[in-house]
């Protein structure tokens, strides 16, 4: 259990924490395990931490304290239930990757590429903030998915909206949704998504990054 906890949270425990945690993992359901131990990690009222994500792909996810602080989020956590690519897991049993995954990934590859033009190309002198910024913006640039991804956002909210149109037209009303707005775009609800996030969740991004750098995420 030790190191099931140890691995799960992806920090050092000492032996409290590490007690704490395995009496949670005993106590939560599988959809909240990672929540509570985010607690044990200092999520949950006190100061964030970096924090290693094991992954299948990239073997360790190293992040840095405020995109740590992002995840433990509701609003970042939601994508574990947002599914990568649709409805193939209808055709394709085993197509059950999910956008939570997928940011992980995304933000650690951005933050590899930067540092990567960082080292390669000094000439553009890259500091902290902007690996920083370009990492969170690969973290939360899915942030507005609704369910079934891509699927939700190109046939299932067209669809609905075009009936509804229809509908008010039908009965002699006017359309409250004009024809050129009836498509849905999750980049707008991801910038949306993203400063409700802070605001609620009382994340404070100024440490570490100024209003021009949040402009630039």
């Amino acid at each position: 259990m030790r190191g099931l906890t140890a691995q799960v949270v992806g920090v050092r425990l000492g032996p409290r924490e590490h007690h704490r945690a395995a009496a949670l993992v005993v106590r939560a359901k599988p959809c909240r395990l990672f929540l509570l131990l985010g607690g044990v990690a200092g999520a949950a009222g006190g100061p964030a931490v970096r924090r290693s994500f094991t992954d299948v792909i990239h073997r360790t996810i190293d992040l840095p304290p405020l995109a740590v602080a992002i995840i433990d989020t509701p609003e970042f956590q939601r994508l574990r239930g947002v599914t990568q690519l649709g409805v193939s897991s209808h055709v394709f049993p085993c197509a059950v990757h999910d956008r939570f995954q997928h940011s992980l990934g995304v933000a650690h590859l951005a933050s590899s590429w930067t540092r990567h033009f960082q080292t390669t190309q000094p000439e553009l002198a890259i500091n902290e903030q902007d690996v920083l910024c370009v990492t969170l913006a690969g973290l939360i640039h899915d942030l507005g998915h609704g369910p079934l991804s891509h699927f939700w956002e190109h046939d299932f909210v067209p669809a609905v909206r075009k009936q509804r149109r229809s509908q008010v037209v039908a009965v002699g009303g006017r359309s409250e949704v004009p024809a050129d707005e009836a498509s849905f775009h999750h980049e707008p609800v991801s910038v949306r998504m993203f400063e409700r996030l802070l605001s609620c969740n009382g994340i404070d991004v100024w440490p570490w990054l100024s209003d021009a750098d949040l402009d630039f995420v």
